[in-house]
């Protein structure tokens, strides 16, 4: 029933004939303080409507499977929310869809566990199982993309990454349009058995940490560079003439498989020194010049280099060992074929010659 005071009150009152009007006041209250009623607003599809629902105080808008759109319009010219029943989608337009402080959010797909959770206490945003998540930039394909099939966070078109650490200044950045990944006050780690592959912009140029067998593997043109502390100190893999450099007053030590035997070209005093069982060979074509510490001598073997002795004549090699042993040292010398044992030895710190 109508109440002109009042409005509309009472359990049943409705209007049923679609082909009627009924006059209702403005302002229309249904029912009045403290003493709601239903109010169901029906369309022509059974059981889609509109409805208020006093005791549990909620608002329905359609029932299950049995949908209706609701538009909510905002200030701004052109904004509004749609629920779009029929598509099952939340539509907003030209509007901010806001969670209000200290309030979680998720985000649930299709695939069963994907679902992607706004942590409001922890100021996370948390993709969980098979939920991808994509940010993208405002340059056409540049885009971040979190691939949980492959569990990789996925750098595409021109997208620069950065990555901070707690300290000041620290950071880890990918420069897409250098290709070259940055690292600033901080550490790059792999860990466990984790592989690691870094590519340049030449084909096929590229670095390979290989922790199964623990080496860092430069292929194609890519060149290494290894800094010290000191300014311009540096060790240096250059690919085009296949040659290890090193700058300024950087030493180097290649060590063997033997304790203790190990070559290093030592910078402050422009020397290469050969230590424990380390042997040092010198070649230029077929010719060398060899230190051997198992018998502390130094072996010299020059083909091409002509010598004379009493019997021939000039004979094109010339071989030539110098052997300490204990304060005396000795050169044994073979002027005549390089395939007869034929010796003289010289005792260089004395006068003795002796075959």
């Amino acid at each position: 029933m109508v109440n002109p005071n009042r409005g509309i009150a009472g359990a049943g009152a409705y209007f049923a004939n679609a082909h009627d009007t009924v006059p209702i006041q403005t302002p229309t209250d249904f029912g009045y303080d403290a003493n709601g009623v239903d109010v169901q607003f029906y369309s022509s599809t059974a059981g889609a409507k509109f409805w208020w629902d006093e005791s549990a105080r909620t608002v329905y808008a359609g029932a299950d499977t049995k949908w209706v759109d609701m538009k909510l319009f905002g200030s701004t010219t052109g904004a509004y929310a749609l629920w779009d029943g029929s598509a099952d989608t939340l539509f907003v337009t030209k509007a901010k869809l806001t969670a209000s402080a200290k309030t979680d959010v998720t985000l649930r797909g299709s695939a069963t566990g994907a679902y992607v959770i706004w942590d409001a206490s922890a100021n996370s945003l948390i993709a969980t199982g098979k939920a991808k998540m994509v940010l993208r930039g405002s340059t056409t394909a540049a885009n971040v993309s979190w691939v949980p099939a492959s569990n990789a966070l996925v750098a595409s078109g021109k997208a620069d990454v950065t990555l901070r650490g707690s300290a000041s200044g620290s950071s880890a950045q990918w420069d897409a349009s250098a290709n070259t990944f940055f690292v600033t006050a901080g550490n790059l780690t792999a860990s466990g058995k984790t592989d690691v592959t870094l590519r340049g912009s030449a084909t096929a140029a590229k670095y390979t940490w290989d922790a199964s067998a623990n080496n860092l593997i430069a292929t194609g043109k890519a060149g290494l560079v290894l800094r010290g502390s000191t300014t311009a100190a540096n060790v240096s893999w250059v690919p085009a003439s296949n040659s290890l450099v090193a700058t300024g007053k950087a030493d180097v030590v290649l060590r063997g498989s033997t304790t203790a035997a190990n070559i290093t070209w030592d910078a402050s005093a422009n020397t290469l020194i050969a230590t424990g069982k380390a042997k040092v060979t010198l070649r230029s074509s077929a010719s060398a010049i060899e230190f051997v510490p198992a018998s502390n001598s130094l072996d010299l073997n020059l083909v091409g280099v002509s010598c004379n002795n009493a019997t021939t004549a000039a004979v094109p090699n010339w071989h030539m060992v110098l052997i300490k042993t204990g304060t005396n040292l000795f050169a044994k010398v073979n002027c005549t074929s390089l395939s007869t044992a034929v010796y003289s030895y010289i005792k260089l710190n004395a006068t003795s010659v002796y075959p």
